[in-house]
């Protein structure tokens, strides 16, 4: 028997969620909503502008994501199917359901001042019986939300099912000596490439031009006129205009040597992504990139920006809103900018470096903490668990 499982998303459906419809735990599907209701809700997000324009002014103004709740609970019919797996926010009708956090303030409207303000919600929400589980992407996840949250009552619900990706087959498409990075922004959040660490990218490739003739670097991204500008015409930098198909994304992954995230923030996708085409990563220590990139074994992680990363308790914060962030990443950062440097050159002097860096990373997407297998026997396991019989659930806990 299959049983389903109602996909709540609270805005866009992102890659790394697609991901998880496309590859269910067995026994489960994943259905998303298709009343009128969520037929207008996903109209509306699926319009760049309301989502990215739009959305972003209505929620300086009221947390969109607690508001959906509320909206959702007095206007949705009970949901056709098992369980309801519900995306940074909360449900308040009477059906079982699972958390998905993002982060500890997602719920509230991402950020701590609206966490605070929210608490005593949050905590009765998460607490309360038809609440199973609350999952995390990350440790660091799992430990800030131990931190702004009096969790007695649902510590035992919080369990971390990291992103997976499933693992590529390709074959590589270059066998000549040159080295090719690898810098990607994203076609989910326009605007990303300076919190991506694309200034320190683009400043560090000049410098690795200089010392080696065998270095090229592949830039897809929004990059701003004013920069790309600056750097066009470089012989061996092309920037890739546009956004890809999968097929051409496919061919970038596959000609490239090393996948360069020296980011702001953590991924969800990107960096699984890269891994799973066997990619060393060069990454910044920043949130959660250290649990997916392991330093010195299937890449590289640079201590991060002088740039503040944390906001209150571990949790990050929202670099779209904070005004610190903005002003900082308007130039590249030096420190990073050095750690890219050094990273690189070991990468482009040592090709078996390279390889055995590449796969390890694969290894973590096939068999590992980032495989679909390992992400599956999780979320079976939960699902079971939330459904099964209220007693049973009590001795399977207890255990």
């Amino acid at each position: 028997m299959t049983r389903l499982v109602s996909f709540e998303a609270a805005g866009r459906v992102h890659p790394g969620h697609q991901a998880m419809l496309d590859h269910p735990p067995d026994g489960y599907r994943f259905v998303v909503p298709d009343g009128r209701w969520d037929r207008g809700l996903t109209a509306l997000m699926s319009n760049d502008f309301a989502y990215h324009a739009l959305a972003g002014r209505l929620d300086r103004l009221l947390p969109l994501h607690l508001v959906k709740s509320r909206l959702d609970g007095a206007f949705r019919p009970p949901v056709a199917a098992d369980l309801t797996f519900a995306v940074n926010h909360l449900v308040f009708r009477d059906e079982p359901w699972v958390a998905f956090l993002e982060c500890v303030t997602a719920p509230a409207g991402f950020t701590m001042a609206r966490l605070r303000k929210r608490k005593d919600m949050l905590e009765k929400a998460f607490a309360s019986p038809p609440c199973r589980c609350i999952i995390v992407w990350s440790e660091l996840t799992r430990k800030s939300v131990l931190a702004s949250l009096d969790c007695a009552g649902f510590e035992r619900k919080i369990e971390v099912v990291r992103f997976a990706v499933p693992p590529r087959r390709f074959a590589r498409t270059r066998s000549d000596d040159r080295v090719r990075l690898l810098f990607l922004g994203t076609a989910n959040a326009p605007g990303a490439f300076a919190l991506r660490g694309g200034r320190e990218v683009l400043e560090a490739f000049l410098l690795l031009a200089q010392r080696y003739e065998n270095v090229e670097l592949v830039v897809r991204s929004d990059v701003p006129q004013e920069i790309k500008a600056r750097y066009r015409g470089h012989p061996r930098l092309l920037f890739v205009e546009g956004e890809l198909s999968p097929p051409e994304l496919d061919a970038l992954f596959r000609s490239s040597d090393v996948f360069l995230f020296p980011a702001y923030y953590s991924p969800w996708m990107a960096v699984p992504e890269a891994m799973s085409y066997g990619l060393p990563v060069v990454t910044t220590n920043v949130y959660a990139n250290p649990e997916t990139v392991e330093d010195g074994v299937s890449g590289f992680v640079i201590e991060a920006s002088t740039i503040p990363r944390w906001a209150e308790n571990f949790a990050p914060p929202n670099t779209a809103k904070d005004p610190v962030y903005q002003r900082a990443i308007r130039r590249p950062d030096p420190a990073i900018t050095r750690g890219l440097v050094d990273r690189i050159s070991r990468l482009i002097e040592d090709p078996e470096l390279r390889v055995r860096m590449g796969d390890a990373a694969r290894e973590r997407v096939e068999d590992g903490p980032l495989s679909v297998a390992q992400r599956n026997r999780s979320l079976k396991r939960i699902f079971d668990e939330a459904l099964a019989p209220p007693a049973q659930a009590r001795a399977e806990a207890a255990a």
